[in-house]
This record gives C-alpha cells, sequence and structure tokens, in this order.
C-alpha cells in the first residue's frame, strides 16, 4: 500500500491506476472542478468507478448552516461530473437523511 497526498488541483496518481475512486464529504470543496475531475479520470483505469458520498444541497430541508458550508448539491455535482465525460451507473440509498451517494464509471 502506498499514500498519495493530492492537491487542490490533482489526486496526483498515475494514468489509469486505479480501479476505484472513493470520496466522502469532499465534492462540495473542489476549488476547480473541471482540474480536479480530469485528474480523476485520467487516473482511472478504463471502466474504473468513482464513488462520491457528500451531502446534498436542498433548500427548505439541508439546515441553514450547512447550507451555507455546501458549494454544490447531487444535482450540480452529477451535471459536473458527466460534462467529465464520466458515466453515471447508479444513485444509491443508503439511508443518510443529508447525504447522497452517487457511482460513476469511466467510459
Amino acid at each position: 500500500m502506498r499514500v498519495v497526498q493530492s492537491t487542490a488541483d490533482s489526486v496526483e496518481l498515475p494514468e489509469g491506476s486505479v480501479d476505484v475512486v472513493f470520496s466522502s464529504d469532499t465534492y462540495h470543496h473542489f476549488e476547480n472542478p473541471p482540474l480536479i475531475l480530469d485528474s480523476v479520470y485520467r487516473a482511472l483505469k478504463p471502466g474504473g468507478r468513482w464513488v462520491i458520498l457528500d451531502f446534498d444541497r436542498v433548500p427548505g430541508v439541508t439546515p441553514p448552516g450547512l447550507m451555507e458550508h455546501l458549494r454544490i448539491g447531487k444535482a450540480g455535482a452529477i451535471e459536473e461530473v458527466l460534462a467529465a465525460g464520466f458515466r453515471l451507473e447508479r444513485e444509491a440509498d443508503i439511508g443518510l437523511a443529508q447525504s447522497y451517494l452517487v457511482i460513476f464509471q469511466r467510459p
């Protein structure tokens, strides 16, 4: 096993080096989504999956403090990831009231 520290714009992994990327409660922090999305895309092997677990941003449902903290919610995240060339494999309900889980695949 090897630990790799990413940067704000890159996961710092070699191209085609991983089967799965899992991110938890971090997607909403991405400051420059196109760069990090491209980095994840390149790091995944073809057919590889990116599992995103994060807080959703739903007006009237999400607590105000969390709404202010979140850059983006599920719908916006899905839109960004699809625009980066990923395919949406599925959305999963895992019983978390304020979070979502989506699985994308690199074609």
